[in-house]
């Protein structure tokens, strides 16, 4: 009995150890920028809309007075990005 019982310890750890890397794969990614004009300056509190093509999902951030975004957690795909700001051009 205690040689059973040793053996499925061991199995039960190697199975553990094998399958550990699968739990550490993301499905999701993370989108950043900074948004800049035409001479190089930043703009800050600009809306950044990020949609993913496939799905038609969106998600809206904001930039921070240093021209930064930030759009984490988002699904694998292939996003369209566009920048909104009074006075710019779209």
């Amino acid at each position: 009995m205690k040689r059973w019982s040793s053996c499925l310890f061991i199995t039960v750890c190697a199975l553990f150890l094998l399958l550990a890397p699968v739990y550490a794969q993301k499905i999701t990614g993370t989108i950043s920028g900074v948004v800049t004009d035409p001479s190089g300056a930043v703009v800050p509190g600009a809306t950044v809309e990020i949609t993913n093509v496939s799905t038609a999902q969106g998600r809206t951030a904001i930039t921070n007075d240093m021209g930064e975004y930030t759009a984490p957690d988002l699904p694998n795909g292939v996003y369209r990005i566009t920048v909104k700001q009074a006075n710019f051009k779209e």
